[in-house]
Protein backbone atom coordinates (compact mmCIF):
# COMPACT_ATOMS: atom_id res chain seq x y z
CA UNK A 1 0.00 0.00 0.00
CA UNK A 2 1.61 3.53 -0.99
CA UNK A 3 3.04 5.67 1.76
CA UNK A 4 0.46 7.95 3.51
CA UNK A 5 -2.11 6.68 2.78
CA UNK A 6 -4.49 5.81 5.95
CA UNK A 7 -6.18 2.47 6.10
CA UNK A 8 -10.06 2.35 7.27
CA UNK A 9 -10.98 0.38 9.98
CA UNK A 10 -13.26 -0.96 7.26
CA UNK A 11 -10.49 -1.99 5.19
CA UNK A 12 -9.02 -3.82 8.13
CA UNK A 13 -12.13 -5.23 8.43
CA UNK A 14 -12.44 -6.77 4.57
CA UNK A 15 -9.00 -7.76 5.02
CA UNK A 16 -9.54 -10.07 8.49
CA UNK A 17 -12.42 -11.77 6.12
CA UNK A 18 -11.50 -11.99 2.87
CA UNK A 19 -7.23 -12.65 2.88
CA UNK A 20 -5.82 -16.01 2.07
CA UNK A 21 -4.87 -15.78 5.65
CA UNK A 22 -8.63 -15.87 6.81
CA UNK A 23 -9.59 -18.46 4.36
CA UNK A 24 -6.59 -20.74 5.58
CA UNK A 25 -8.59 -23.00 7.16
CA UNK A 26 -11.45 -22.72 4.64
CA UNK A 27 -11.49 -26.03 2.12
CA UNK A 28 -10.19 -24.31 -1.08
CA UNK A 29 -13.45 -25.26 -2.43
CA UNK A 30 -15.34 -23.32 -0.56
CA UNK A 31 -13.40 -19.94 -0.32
CA UNK A 32 -16.32 -18.65 -3.42
CA UNK A 33 -18.88 -19.90 -1.25
CA UNK A 34 -18.03 -18.83 1.87
CA UNK A 35 -16.98 -14.72 0.18
CA UNK A 36 -20.26 -14.91 -1.06
CA UNK A 37 -22.21 -15.43 2.61
CA UNK A 38 -19.54 -12.78 4.15
CA UNK A 39 -20.36 -10.43 1.35
CA UNK A 40 -24.47 -11.19 1.70
CA UNK A 41 -24.22 -10.33 5.33
CA UNK A 42 -21.83 -7.10 4.46
CA UNK A 43 -24.23 -5.72 1.89
CA UNK A 44 -27.30 -6.31 5.05
CA UNK A 45 -24.63 -4.45 7.33
CA UNK A 46 -24.77 -1.88 4.79
CA UNK A 47 -28.28 -1.49 4.40
CA UNK A 48 -28.62 -1.22 7.85
CA UNK A 49 -26.48 1.69 8.30
CA UNK A 50 -27.98 3.52 5.19
CA UNK A 51 -31.27 3.04 7.22
CA UNK A 52 -29.65 4.26 9.69
CA UNK A 53 -28.22 7.53 8.43
CA UNK A 54 -31.99 8.16 6.12
CA UNK A 55 -33.32 8.42 9.62
CA UNK A 56 -31.16 11.17 10.45
CA UNK A 57 -31.67 13.37 6.64
CA UNK A 58 -34.55 15.12 5.63
CA UNK A 59 -38.04 14.48 6.55
CA UNK A 60 -36.85 11.43 7.76
CA UNK A 61 -36.50 13.08 10.94
CA UNK A 62 -40.04 14.11 11.55
CA UNK A 63 -42.45 12.27 13.94
CA UNK A 64 -44.04 9.26 12.27
CA UNK A 65 -47.39 11.35 13.05
CA UNK A 66 -46.11 14.12 11.04
CA UNK A 67 -44.98 12.26 8.43
CA UNK A 68 -48.27 10.30 7.82
CA UNK A 69 -50.08 13.98 8.27
CA UNK A 70 -47.71 14.56 5.04
CA UNK A 71 -48.87 11.80 3.30
CA UNK A 72 -52.42 12.26 3.53
CA UNK A 73 -52.17 15.90 2.33
CA UNK A 74 -50.67 14.40 -0.54
CA UNK A 75 -53.60 12.43 -1.77
CA UNK A 76 -55.95 14.05 -3.17
CA UNK A 77 -53.13 15.84 -5.28
CA UNK A 78 -51.73 12.77 -6.68
CA UNK A 79 -54.19 9.78 -6.51
CA UNK A 80 -54.13 6.22 -8.37
CA UNK A 81 -54.80 6.14 -11.54
CA UNK A 82 -55.65 3.69 -14.66
CA UNK A 83 -54.78 4.66 -17.86
CA UNK A 84 -56.88 1.96 -20.03
CA UNK A 85 -60.01 0.07 -18.99
CA UNK A 86 -60.16 -2.08 -22.28
CA UNK A 87 -55.99 -3.43 -22.21
CA UNK A 88 -54.74 -6.41 -19.90
CA UNK A 89 -51.90 -4.51 -20.12
CA UNK A 90 -53.37 -1.37 -18.37
CA UNK A 91 -51.33 0.92 -17.40
CA UNK A 92 -51.08 1.62 -13.90
CA UNK A 93 -49.67 4.96 -11.78
CA UNK A 94 -49.75 3.99 -8.02
CA UNK A 95 -49.51 7.74 -7.26
CA UNK A 96 -49.22 8.64 -3.40
CA UNK A 97 -49.07 4.91 -2.42
CA UNK A 98 -45.65 5.35 -4.37
CA UNK A 99 -44.37 6.74 -0.56
CA UNK A 100 -44.25 3.06 0.47
CA UNK A 101 -41.32 2.21 -2.27
CA UNK A 102 -38.82 5.30 -1.30
CA UNK A 103 -37.36 3.98 1.92
CA UNK A 104 -38.02 1.63 4.77
CA UNK A 105 -39.05 4.55 7.25
CA UNK A 106 -41.55 5.88 5.10
CA UNK A 107 -43.26 2.22 4.43
CA UNK A 108 -43.70 1.56 7.70
CA UNK A 109 -45.35 4.48 8.65
CA UNK A 110 -47.59 4.16 5.87
CA UNK A 111 -48.09 1.04 6.04
CA UNK A 112 -48.81 1.24 9.51
CA UNK A 113 -51.69 4.52 9.41
CA UNK A 114 -54.97 2.75 8.97
CA UNK A 115 -56.54 6.03 8.04
CA UNK A 116 -54.48 6.56 4.96
CA UNK A 117 -55.76 3.36 3.48
CA UNK A 118 -59.92 4.12 4.58
CA UNK A 119 -59.79 7.77 4.84
CA UNK A 120 -59.18 8.94 0.91
CA UNK A 121 -62.41 7.89 -1.62
CA UNK A 122 -61.10 4.74 -3.13
CA UNK A 123 -61.74 5.44 -6.67
CA UNK A 124 -62.63 1.92 -7.69
CA UNK A 125 -62.74 2.12 -11.28
CA UNK A 126 -58.74 3.92 -10.91
CA UNK A 127 -57.61 1.12 -8.55
CA UNK A 128 -57.28 -2.68 -9.63
CA UNK A 129 -59.00 -5.07 -7.68
CA UNK A 130 -55.68 -6.59 -6.94
CA UNK A 131 -55.62 -3.52 -4.26
CA UNK A 132 -58.51 -4.72 -2.57
CA UNK A 133 -56.42 -7.22 0.11
CA UNK A 134 -53.89 -5.30 0.41
CA UNK A 135 -56.28 -2.28 1.23
CA UNK A 136 -58.37 -4.26 3.60
CA UNK A 137 -55.22 -5.74 5.78
CA UNK A 138 -53.65 -1.88 5.80
CA UNK A 139 -57.02 0.12 6.53
CA UNK A 140 -57.79 -2.81 9.33
CA UNK A 141 -60.97 -2.71 10.67
CA UNK A 142 -61.62 1.36 9.56
CA UNK A 143 -64.37 1.78 6.80
CA UNK A 144 -63.72 3.07 3.65
CA UNK A 145 -65.03 5.51 1.01
CA UNK A 146 -65.74 4.25 -1.91
CA UNK A 147 -66.56 6.25 -5.54
CA UNK A 148 -67.48 4.93 -8.61
CA UNK A 149 -67.46 7.74 -11.96
CA UNK A 150 -68.02 6.57 -15.02
CA UNK A 151 -69.30 8.88 -18.23
CA UNK A 152 -68.89 6.14 -20.73
CA UNK A 153 -71.02 2.85 -22.62
CA UNK A 154 -72.54 0.75 -20.17
CA UNK A 155 -71.55 -2.63 -21.39
CA UNK A 156 -68.07 -1.12 -21.72
CA UNK A 157 -67.61 -0.77 -18.25
CA UNK A 158 -69.49 -3.93 -17.04
CA UNK A 159 -66.77 -6.08 -18.63
CA UNK A 160 -64.19 -4.37 -16.21
CA UNK A 161 -63.29 -7.44 -14.22
CA UNK A 162 -62.53 -5.31 -11.33
CA UNK A 163 -65.60 -4.05 -11.08
CA UNK A 164 -67.79 -7.01 -9.16
CA UNK A 165 -64.51 -7.35 -6.93
CA UNK A 166 -64.73 -4.25 -5.62
CA UNK A 167 -69.20 -4.12 -5.29
CA UNK A 168 -68.53 -7.46 -3.38
CA UNK A 169 -70.35 -7.57 -0.24
CA UNK A 170 -67.81 -7.59 1.83
CA UNK A 171 -66.60 -4.35 0.84
CA UNK A 172 -69.69 -2.80 0.96
CA UNK A 173 -70.35 -3.87 4.25
CA UNK A 174 -67.42 -1.44 5.01
CA UNK A 175 -68.51 1.30 3.07
CA UNK A 176 -69.23 4.46 5.30
CA UNK A 177 -69.58 6.64 2.33
CA UNK A 178 -70.36 6.18 -1.37
CA UNK A 179 -70.28 8.17 -4.26
CA UNK A 180 -71.91 7.10 -7.45
CA UNK A 181 -71.86 9.53 -10.71
CA UNK A 182 -72.93 7.94 -13.85
CA UNK A 183 -75.66 6.80 -15.72
CA UNK A 184 -78.76 5.45 -14.61
CA UNK A 185 -78.22 1.84 -16.14
CA UNK A 186 -74.52 1.77 -13.84
CA UNK A 187 -76.44 3.05 -10.78
CA UNK A 188 -78.94 0.42 -11.27
CA UNK A 189 -76.01 -2.14 -10.97
CA UNK A 190 -74.30 -0.63 -8.18
CA UNK A 191 -77.99 -1.10 -6.34
CA UNK A 192 -78.39 -4.58 -7.46
CA UNK A 193 -75.48 -5.53 -6.18
CA UNK A 194 -75.79 -4.06 -2.38
CA UNK A 195 -76.47 -6.28 0.57
CA UNK A 196 -79.51 -6.03 2.45
CA UNK A 197 -80.19 -2.41 4.47
CA UNK A 198 -79.92 -4.00 7.48
CA UNK A 199 -75.86 -5.25 6.52
CA UNK A 200 -74.99 -1.53 5.29
CA UNK A 201 -75.44 -0.10 8.85
CA UNK A 202 -72.51 1.42 8.83
CA UNK A 203 -73.28 3.72 5.53
CA UNK A 204 -73.25 6.80 6.80
CA UNK A 205 -73.25 9.24 3.54
CA UNK A 206 -74.23 8.77 -0.31
CA UNK A 207 -74.10 10.87 -3.12
CA UNK A 208 -75.81 10.19 -6.62
CA UNK A 209 -75.32 12.03 -9.36
CA UNK A 210 -77.60 10.48 -12.61
CA UNK A 211 -76.09 11.93 -15.68
CA UNK A 212 -78.63 13.24 -18.24
CA UNK A 213 -81.53 15.44 -19.08
CA UNK A 214 -84.37 14.08 -17.22
CA UNK A 215 -84.81 13.55 -13.04
CA UNK A 216 -85.61 9.64 -12.96
CA UNK A 217 -86.01 7.34 -10.13
CA UNK A 218 -83.65 6.36 -7.75
CA UNK A 219 -83.45 2.59 -7.78
CA UNK A 220 -85.18 0.98 -4.83
CA UNK A 221 -82.57 -0.54 -2.84
CA UNK A 222 -81.43 2.69 -2.05
CA UNK A 223 -84.87 3.78 -0.05
CA UNK A 224 -84.54 1.87 3.06
CA UNK A 225 -80.57 2.95 3.89
CA UNK A 226 -81.92 4.66 7.18
CA UNK A 227 -79.07 4.98 8.43
CA UNK A 228 -77.28 8.00 6.72
CA UNK A 229 -76.22 11.13 7.87
CA UNK A 230 -75.57 12.86 4.63
CA UNK A 231 -77.74 12.59 1.37
CA UNK A 232 -77.04 13.98 -1.80
CA UNK A 233 -79.15 12.83 -5.04
CA UNK A 234 -79.21 15.01 -8.18
CA UNK A 235 -80.45 14.30 -11.44
CA UNK A 236 -82.62 11.41 -9.24
CA UNK A 237 -84.88 11.32 -6.67
CA UNK A 238 -86.41 9.41 -4.29
CA UNK A 239 -90.11 9.28 -2.33
CA UNK A 240 -90.45 11.64 0.28
CA UNK A 241 -91.25 9.70 2.81
CA UNK A 242 -88.82 6.93 2.10
CA UNK A 243 -86.38 5.99 4.98
CA UNK A 244 -83.43 7.05 3.49
CA UNK A 245 -84.66 10.51 4.37
CA UNK A 246 -84.15 10.01 8.16
CA UNK A 247 -84.35 11.80 11.62
CA UNK A 248 -80.34 11.00 11.43
CA UNK A 249 -79.82 13.47 8.26
CA UNK A 250 -77.07 16.48 9.04
CA UNK A 251 -76.51 17.58 5.37
CA UNK A 252 -79.21 16.68 2.89
CA UNK A 253 -78.47 17.92 -0.99
CA UNK A 254 -81.32 17.37 -3.82
CA UNK A 255 -81.25 18.96 -7.31
CA UNK A 256 -83.98 18.20 -9.77
CA UNK A 257 -83.21 18.20 -13.76
CA UNK A 258 -86.15 19.67 -15.81
CA UNK A 259 -89.38 17.68 -13.76
CA UNK A 260 -92.95 18.17 -14.21
CA UNK A 261 -93.40 16.37 -10.86
CA UNK A 262 -93.03 18.61 -8.77
CA UNK A 263 -93.38 18.20 -4.80
CA UNK A 264 -96.88 19.68 -3.15
CA UNK A 265 -96.42 22.22 0.01
CA UNK A 266 -97.34 19.32 1.92
CA UNK A 267 -94.73 16.90 0.97
CA UNK A 268 -92.15 19.35 1.73
CA UNK A 269 -93.46 20.66 5.20
CA UNK A 270 -94.37 16.90 6.13
CA UNK A 271 -90.56 15.73 5.36
CA UNK A 272 -89.09 18.83 7.10
CA UNK A 273 -90.77 17.80 10.16
CA UNK A 274 -88.85 14.25 9.89
CA UNK A 275 -85.81 15.91 9.64
CA UNK A 276 -84.86 16.84 13.13
CA UNK A 277 -80.98 16.88 13.06
CA UNK A 278 -80.64 18.88 9.73
CA UNK A 279 -77.87 21.28 9.90
CA UNK A 280 -77.07 22.13 5.98
CA UNK A 281 -80.13 21.58 3.00
CA UNK A 282 -79.27 22.21 -0.56
CA UNK A 283 -82.04 22.63 -2.92
CA UNK A 284 -81.56 23.17 -6.61
CA UNK A 285 -84.87 23.74 -9.31
CA UNK A 286 -87.02 22.00 -6.57
CA UNK A 287 -90.09 24.09 -6.47
CA UNK A 288 -93.23 23.16 -4.50
CA UNK A 289 -96.98 23.63 -6.63
CA UNK A 290 -99.69 24.89 -4.69
CA UNK A 291 -102.35 22.94 -3.84
CA UNK A 292 -104.90 25.99 -2.63
CA UNK A 293 -106.77 27.91 -4.95
CA UNK A 294 -105.80 31.65 -5.45
CA UNK A 295 -102.23 30.89 -4.51
CA UNK A 296 -102.53 30.98 -0.95
CA UNK A 297 -99.92 29.01 0.69
CA UNK A 298 -99.24 28.00 4.43
CA UNK A 299 -96.19 28.60 5.83
CA UNK A 300 -93.54 25.82 6.41
CA UNK A 301 -91.65 25.40 9.25
CA UNK A 302 -87.88 24.02 8.87
CA UNK A 303 -85.84 22.36 11.45
CA UNK A 304 -84.74 24.09 14.61
CA UNK A 305 -81.32 22.99 13.87
CA UNK A 306 -80.92 24.68 10.58
CA UNK A 307 -77.58 26.31 9.64
CA UNK A 308 -77.36 26.70 6.64
CA UNK A 309 -80.01 26.84 3.46
CA UNK A 310 -79.47 27.27 0.02
CA UNK A 311 -82.56 27.01 -2.60
CA UNK A 312 -81.20 27.58 -6.43
CA UNK A 313 -83.87 28.14 -8.98
CA UNK A 314 -82.45 27.92 -13.10
CA UNK A 315 -85.97 27.65 -15.23
CA UNK A 316 -87.65 31.12 -15.75
CA UNK A 317 -91.10 29.80 -15.78
CA UNK A 318 -90.46 28.66 -11.86
CA UNK A 319 -89.34 32.02 -10.90
CA UNK A 320 -92.50 33.19 -9.44
CA UNK A 321 -93.56 30.10 -7.61
CA UNK A 322 -89.95 30.15 -6.24
CA UNK A 323 -90.36 33.67 -4.82
CA UNK A 324 -93.74 32.48 -3.31
CA UNK A 325 -92.10 29.61 -2.27
CA UNK A 326 -89.03 30.77 -0.18
CA UNK A 327 -90.98 34.13 1.12
CA UNK A 328 -92.81 30.96 3.31
CA UNK A 329 -90.08 29.51 4.67
CA UNK A 330 -89.61 29.62 8.23
CA UNK A 331 -85.88 29.04 9.40
CA UNK A 332 -84.37 29.98 12.81
CA UNK A 333 -82.88 32.87 13.42
CA UNK A 334 -78.99 31.37 13.39
CA UNK A 335 -79.73 29.92 10.07
CA UNK A 336 -78.01 31.54 6.91
CA UNK A 337 -80.03 31.76 3.31
CA UNK A 338 -79.08 31.81 -0.24
CA UNK A 339 -81.63 32.09 -2.34
CA UNK A 340 -81.03 32.29 -6.27
CA UNK A 341 -83.36 32.59 -8.62
CA UNK A 342 -83.92 33.46 -12.52
CA UNK A 343 -85.11 36.25 -13.59
CA UNK A 344 -89.20 37.00 -13.25
CA UNK A 345 -90.23 37.09 -17.11
CA UNK A 346 -92.22 39.69 -18.65
CA UNK A 347 -95.31 37.74 -18.24
CA UNK A 348 -94.72 37.07 -14.32
CA UNK A 349 -93.95 40.87 -13.61
CA UNK A 350 -97.57 41.82 -14.80
CA UNK A 351 -99.13 40.08 -11.61
CA UNK A 352 -96.87 43.08 -9.44
CA UNK A 353 -99.11 42.42 -6.61
CA UNK A 354 -97.89 38.93 -5.77
CA UNK A 355 -94.28 40.00 -6.38
CA UNK A 356 -94.63 42.88 -3.38
CA UNK A 357 -96.77 40.50 -0.96
CA UNK A 358 -93.85 38.08 -1.69
CA UNK A 359 -91.10 40.41 -1.11
CA UNK A 360 -92.95 41.90 2.02
CA UNK A 361 -92.58 38.62 3.14
CA UNK A 362 -89.24 37.61 3.09
CA UNK A 363 -87.40 40.82 3.04
CA UNK A 364 -88.08 42.06 6.51
CA UNK A 365 -86.76 38.54 8.11
CA UNK A 366 -84.37 38.58 5.72
CA UNK A 367 -82.78 41.73 7.82
CA UNK A 368 -83.75 40.51 10.84
CA UNK A 369 -86.43 43.01 11.81
CA UNK A 370 -88.43 40.84 14.09
CA UNK A 371 -85.52 38.59 15.76
CA UNK A 372 -84.47 39.22 19.23
CA UNK A 373 -80.79 37.62 19.30
CA UNK A 374 -79.31 39.31 16.14
CA UNK A 375 -79.06 42.48 14.79
CA UNK A 376 -78.02 43.75 10.96
CA UNK A 377 -74.78 44.80 10.54
CA UNK A 378 -73.39 44.66 6.51
CA UNK A 379 -76.08 45.44 4.08
CA UNK A 380 -74.78 44.15 0.03
CA UNK A 381 -76.84 45.63 -2.23
CA UNK A 382 -76.87 45.80 -5.96
CA UNK A 383 -79.21 46.03 -9.07
CA UNK A 384 -80.00 42.45 -8.60
CA UNK A 385 -78.73 40.97 -4.92
CA UNK A 386 -79.40 42.13 -1.52
CA UNK A 387 -77.22 40.25 1.31
CA UNK A 388 -78.05 41.06 4.81
CA UNK A 389 -75.29 40.20 7.56
CA UNK A 390 -76.09 39.91 11.04
CA UNK A 391 -74.36 39.04 14.24
CA UNK A 392 -75.33 37.91 17.52
CA UNK A 393 -76.11 40.46 19.92
CA UNK A 394 -74.00 39.18 22.79
CA UNK A 395 -71.12 39.30 20.08
CA UNK A 396 -71.69 42.94 19.97
CA UNK A 397 -71.67 44.18 22.94
CA UNK A 398 -68.36 44.77 23.82
CA UNK A 399 -66.37 44.98 20.50
CA UNK A 400 -66.12 48.22 18.72
CA UNK A 401 -67.65 49.21 15.18
CA UNK A 402 -64.01 47.95 13.72
CA UNK A 403 -63.62 44.89 16.03
CA UNK A 404 -67.14 43.54 14.81
CA UNK A 405 -66.24 43.72 10.96
CA UNK A 406 -63.05 41.55 12.24
CA UNK A 407 -65.04 38.93 14.17
CA UNK A 408 -65.09 35.16 13.22
CA UNK A 409 -67.27 34.60 9.88
CA UNK A 410 -68.32 31.79 11.86
CA UNK A 411 -70.66 34.22 14.32
CA UNK A 412 -72.22 35.86 11.34
CA UNK A 413 -75.48 34.61 9.60
CA UNK A 414 -75.88 35.78 6.17
CA UNK A 415 -78.94 35.89 3.96
CA UNK A 416 -78.70 36.60 0.35
CA UNK A 417 -81.89 36.88 -2.51
CA UNK A 418 -80.24 37.01 -5.96
CA UNK A 419 -82.78 37.76 -8.69
CA UNK A 420 -80.52 38.44 -12.19
CA UNK A 421 -81.86 41.71 -13.67
CA UNK A 422 -83.91 41.39 -16.84
CA UNK A 423 -82.32 44.18 -18.63
CA UNK A 424 -79.24 46.18 -17.00
CA UNK A 425 -80.89 49.46 -18.83
CA UNK A 426 -84.84 49.51 -17.35
CA UNK A 427 -85.40 46.00 -15.40
CA UNK A 428 -88.57 44.60 -14.54
CA UNK A 429 -87.67 44.35 -10.92
CA UNK A 430 -85.48 46.31 -9.08
CA UNK A 431 -84.83 44.86 -5.25
CA UNK A 432 -83.94 48.91 -4.68
CA UNK A 433 -87.87 49.82 -4.95
CA UNK A 434 -88.20 47.64 -1.91
CA UNK A 435 -85.38 49.13 0.32
CA UNK A 436 -88.16 50.44 3.08
CA UNK A 437 -88.84 46.92 3.65
CA UNK A 438 -85.40 46.47 5.21
CA UNK A 439 -84.26 46.80 8.82
CA UNK A 440 -81.38 49.51 8.13
CA UNK A 441 -81.31 51.06 12.01
CA UNK A 442 -78.02 48.90 12.94
CA UNK A 443 -76.13 48.52 10.21
CA UNK A 444 -72.36 49.16 10.07
CA UNK A 445 -70.86 48.89 6.62
CA UNK A 446 -72.98 49.04 3.09
CA UNK A 447 -71.85 48.06 -0.29
CA UNK A 448 -73.41 49.11 -3.19
CA UNK A 449 -72.98 48.85 -6.91
CA UNK A 450 -73.19 51.52 -9.30
CA UNK A 451 -76.48 50.84 -10.67
CA UNK A 452 -77.92 50.95 -7.32
CA UNK A 453 -76.60 54.43 -6.63
CA UNK A 454 -77.99 55.74 -10.48
CA UNK A 455 -81.32 54.18 -9.17
CA UNK A 456 -81.69 55.52 -5.88
CA UNK A 457 -80.54 58.91 -7.43
CA UNK A 458 -83.01 58.66 -10.27
CA UNK A 459 -86.42 57.65 -7.67
CA UNK A 460 -84.73 60.15 -5.11
CA UNK A 461 -84.59 57.10 -2.72
CA UNK A 462 -81.35 59.02 -0.85
CA UNK A 463 -83.80 59.88 2.51
CA UNK A 464 -85.10 56.00 3.24
CA UNK A 465 -81.39 55.81 4.16
CA UNK A 466 -81.98 58.01 7.06
CA UNK A 467 -82.53 55.05 9.58
CA UNK A 468 -78.63 53.77 8.87
CA UNK A 469 -77.43 56.57 11.10
CA UNK A 470 -75.17 54.34 12.54
CA UNK A 471 -73.52 53.41 9.39
CA UNK A 472 -69.08 53.70 10.22
CA UNK A 473 -68.31 52.74 6.57
CA UNK A 474 -69.34 52.41 2.56
CA UNK A 475 -67.84 50.44 0.19
CA UNK A 476 -68.58 50.99 -3.66
CA UNK A 477 -68.25 47.74 -6.00
CA UNK A 478 -65.79 48.63 -9.40
CA UNK A 479 -67.80 49.19 -12.59
CA UNK A 480 -67.84 46.99 -15.49
CA UNK A 481 -67.89 49.77 -18.15
CA UNK A 482 -65.76 52.72 -18.22
CA UNK A 483 -68.60 54.80 -18.45
CA UNK A 484 -70.03 53.93 -15.17
CA UNK A 485 -67.56 55.95 -13.40
CA UNK A 486 -69.78 59.14 -13.33
CA UNK A 487 -72.31 57.62 -11.47
CA UNK A 488 -69.98 58.11 -8.20
CA UNK A 489 -70.54 61.87 -8.80
CA UNK A 490 -74.13 61.10 -7.24
CA UNK A 491 -72.91 59.44 -4.33
CA UNK A 492 -70.66 61.97 -3.47
CA UNK A 493 -72.94 64.44 -4.07
CA UNK A 494 -75.72 62.75 -1.75
CA UNK A 495 -73.29 61.97 0.89
CA UNK A 496 -72.81 65.58 1.46
CA UNK A 497 -76.54 66.57 1.16
CA UNK A 498 -78.99 67.01 4.53
CA UNK A 499 -82.57 64.98 3.51
CA UNK A 500 -86.03 65.26 5.00
CA UNK A 501 -87.48 61.40 5.64
CA UNK A 502 -91.08 62.66 7.03
CA UNK A 503 -93.06 65.68 6.24
CA UNK A 504 -92.60 68.37 9.32
CA UNK A 505 -88.95 66.06 10.20
CA UNK A 506 -85.68 68.39 10.51
CA UNK A 507 -83.03 67.73 7.67
CA UNK A 508 -80.25 65.36 8.51
CA UNK A 509 -77.60 64.68 6.35
CA UNK A 510 -77.21 61.07 6.09
CA UNK A 511 -74.98 58.85 7.56
CA UNK A 512 -73.65 60.80 10.27
CA UNK A 513 -71.07 58.48 12.10
CA UNK A 514 -69.77 57.66 8.24
CA UNK A 515 -65.76 57.24 9.05
CA UNK A 516 -64.87 55.23 5.60
CA UNK A 517 -65.59 55.88 2.33
CA UNK A 518 -64.02 53.17 -0.57
CA UNK A 519 -64.53 54.48 -3.66
CA UNK A 520 -63.38 52.29 -7.26
CA UNK A 521 -60.85 55.01 -8.68
CA UNK A 522 -59.42 52.88 -12.03
CA UNK A 523 -59.33 55.24 -14.03
CA UNK A 524 -56.97 58.70 -14.91
CA UNK A 525 -57.48 61.19 -12.44
CA UNK A 526 -57.46 63.99 -15.97
CA UNK A 527 -60.73 62.02 -17.40
CA UNK A 528 -62.99 62.81 -14.17
CA UNK A 529 -62.57 66.39 -13.25
CA UNK A 530 -66.25 66.24 -12.30
CA UNK A 531 -65.29 63.62 -9.62
CA UNK A 532 -62.53 65.37 -8.13
CA UNK A 533 -64.38 68.23 -7.38
CA UNK A 534 -67.02 66.38 -5.80
CA UNK A 535 -65.08 64.57 -3.76
CA UNK A 536 -63.44 67.60 -2.47
CA UNK A 537 -66.53 69.32 -2.11
CA UNK A 538 -68.14 66.20 0.28
CA UNK A 539 -64.85 66.03 2.25
CA UNK A 540 -65.37 69.76 3.50
CA UNK A 541 -68.90 69.44 3.41
CA UNK A 542 -68.81 66.85 6.07
CA UNK A 543 -66.12 68.68 7.40
CA UNK A 544 -68.18 71.98 8.27
CA UNK A 545 -71.28 70.02 9.26
CA UNK A 546 -68.84 68.20 11.91
CA UNK A 547 -69.40 64.71 10.77
CA UNK A 548 -66.47 64.39 9.10
CA UNK A 549 -64.64 61.46 6.72
CA UNK A 550 -61.91 59.92 8.26
CA UNK A 551 -60.81 57.68 5.90
CA UNK A 552 -60.74 57.33 1.70
CA UNK A 553 -59.95 54.02 0.59
CA UNK A 554 -59.14 53.58 -3.14
CA UNK A 555 -57.03 51.61 -5.92
CA UNK A 556 -53.16 51.08 -5.82
CA UNK A 557 -53.58 52.58 -9.26
CA UNK A 558 -55.15 55.81 -8.20
CA UNK A 559 -52.01 56.65 -5.55
CA UNK A 560 -50.41 59.15 -8.31
CA UNK A 561 -53.86 61.12 -8.42
CA UNK A 562 -53.16 64.86 -7.54
CA UNK A 563 -55.79 65.15 -5.58
CA UNK A 564 -54.68 63.41 -2.18
CA UNK A 565 -52.22 65.92 -1.60
CA UNK A 566 -54.92 68.19 -0.97
CA UNK A 567 -57.14 66.28 1.02
CA UNK A 568 -54.13 64.65 2.86
CA UNK A 569 -54.38 67.53 5.52
CA UNK A 570 -58.27 66.27 6.30
CA UNK A 571 -58.09 62.63 5.99
CA UNK A 572 -56.39 59.61 5.70
CA UNK A 573 -55.90 57.67 2.14
CA UNK A 574 -55.34 54.61 2.10
CA UNK A 575 -54.11 52.54 -1.46
CA UNK A 576 -55.08 48.83 -1.58
CA UNK A 577 -55.40 46.04 -3.86
CA UNK A 578 -58.99 46.74 -4.61
CA UNK A 579 -61.45 43.71 -4.81
CA UNK A 580 -62.48 42.69 -8.24
CA UNK A 581 -66.31 41.42 -7.77
CA UNK A 582 -66.84 43.00 -4.33
CA UNK A 583 -66.34 46.14 -1.87
CA UNK A 584 -63.62 46.33 0.54
CA UNK A 585 -65.95 46.75 2.87
CA UNK A 586 -67.63 43.42 3.01
CA UNK A 587 -66.78 40.95 6.04
CA UNK A 588 -65.23 39.03 3.12
CA UNK A 589 -62.83 41.29 2.37
CA UNK A 590 -61.39 41.89 6.01
CA UNK A 591 -58.04 40.30 6.58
Amino acid sequence: MEEGVSISPWSSLVESRFSDNALSRVARGLHLQTMDSELDSLMQAVFQARRMRNKKAGPCTLPAEILAYIFECLQPYWPPLREHFDSEDAGFYSGWMSVTHVCSLWREVALSTPSLWSKPTLDILNLPHQYIPDILFRSQLTLLELKLDWEGDFDFITKDGGLNAWLSPSICRRARRLDIAADMDIVALVAARLPPSQDMAQLRELSVIVHGQDTLDLPVPFYNLSGLTSLSLHGCRAPWLSAVFSSHLTALSLAYNRSEDRPSYSDISTLMALLHSLGTLHWEDIVPISESAGGNVPAITFPKSLRQLTIHVTYEDLALDALNFISHIITPSRCSRNYNIPSLSEQSTSDMALIDNALGRLLPDFSFAQCDDIEERYLDLTISRVRVIGCPIASLQSASPCAQLAQPKSTFVTNGLDIPAFSWGAPPLSLNDYLSLLALEHLHSISLDVQTIRDLAKDNSWPCLLRSSGVHRIGVERPYMNSMYALLVKLLDALGTSYIRDPGDEPHILFPQLEVLALPLFEDEVEHRDLVVSLISLVHARREQRVPLRELVVPLSAASWSVWNTLRSTVRVSFIHYPMFTSPMTPESVP
